[in-house]
């Protein structure tokens, strides 16, 4: 990675912000992928109390010959003009997203309209806000395979697009606590699920489906600091999906929730205890008569130590699932029960 960014410090300058990233992932079956990301931001003040900026954003995958020996890439390019103001009672922020696909040497344009607006409707304890947004994600061949390592080899993934309209409340509880309540309904684009592959003769692999659709979120956050060493998080998910054709959104929880708390000790030894939690999900199932399966619940305990030897040398020692639970991820593939990570950390 390499960025650059100015230092101008007069707002009403044109200031930016620009960066490119360079990634290669190769699986054991030599598939192998080259990521490139690009990303420039411009902004500038006008009128006193307005900005104006522009983003583009550039992703390309480009794949070697057995990953896909079509050889085309999947490119997007993402202009992105927006104006906002703001001040110390509102905020408001508007924009148009161009975004121009490449896929299977298919060329697409898709505009995203966006929008925020929030106000200070009781000084720093409710803060309303409203927005609509939306996004064309692309998937490499990277992040699926770290989703679920047990794809096919040599699965790709189509893009999806996201539409959004969202609104809600934030803001403090006293000097110490902060909360965010939240609704999101999304329109769903050709939205992936993994399904076990019926082509194999095991089933044992993982392939995708593809629907369109609705899904409704719900989220809600606390966040509480008790001292300067002490604090807890709380957050919680509430999901519903209305899908065209797959009966169920396969792999994916109705709730998750987590609950964390981190304990400095003189920034020297850190210890954290997290307990997450994630509803009852369906895999799909080829039996004619039952079509699908429903996989359990899932809460694990884990404990985190770390020793912060010096400022740029640390240790640390994880264990996980304290329950030793059987809990299923992924249809046929039971998590690890439980057990410890040890590792250190250095940086420059």
């Amino acid at each position: 990675s390499i960025g650059l960014r100015s230092l101008q410090l007069d707002s009403t300058k044109l200031s930016y912000d620009a960066g490119i990233n360079y990634n290669y992932f190769q699986d054991r079956f030599k598939n192998g992928e080259n990521h490139i990301n690009v990303n420039l931001q411009f902004r500038q003040l006008f009128l006193k109390d307005k900005l104006f900026g522009v983003n583009v954003i550039y992703n390309l995958l480009k794949r070697n010959a057995r990953l896909d020996s079509s050889g085309y890439v999947n490119s997007l390019l993402v202009l992105d003009p927006w104006v906002g103001m703001s001040s110390p009672e509102y905020h408001i922020k508007g924009g148009l997203k161009l975004c121009f696909q490449t896929q299977s040497n298919a060329f697409k344009i898709t505009f995203l309209p966006y929008a925020e607006f929030q106000f200070m409707a009781v000084k720093d304890v409710l803060i309303p806000f409203i927005g609509l947004n939306g996004n064309v994600n692309v998937h490499s061949y990277q992040n699926i395979a770290f989703e679920n390592p047990f794809i096919n080899p040599g699965l790709l993934v189509k893009n999806s697009v996201y539409r959004d309209i969202y609104g809600g409340f934030k803001g403090s509880l006293g000097a110490k606590a902060s909360y965010i309540l939240k609704v999101d309904f999304t329109k769903l684009k050709d939205q992936y699920f993994f399904v076990n592959d019926s082509l194999t003769k095991l089933r044992n692999t993982f392939t995708v489906v593809y629907d369109n659709g609705d899904m409704f979120n719900g989220y809600a956050e606390v966040n509480y600091n008790y001292s300067e060493s002490l604090s807890f998080v709380a957050k919680a998910n509430y999901y519903k999906y209305t899908l065209d054709h797959q009966t169920y959104p396969w792999h994916k929880p109705k709730f998750d929730f987590t609950f964390s708390t981190l304990y400095n000790m003189r920034n020297k030894i850190l210890v954290n205890f997290d307990i997450l939690g994630v509803g009852k999900r369906y895999a799909k199932d080829y039996n004619p008569l039952q079509r699908y399966k429903s996989l359990a619940g899932v809460i694990d305990f884990n404990l985190g130590l770390e020793y912060r030897y010096t400022k740029i040398l640390s240790a640390w020692v994880r264990f996980n699932n304290f329950t030793a639970a059987k809990n299923y991820d992924w249809n046929q593939y039971p998590s690890q029960r439980f057990n410890v990570m040890v590792g250190f950390t250095y940086a420059l």
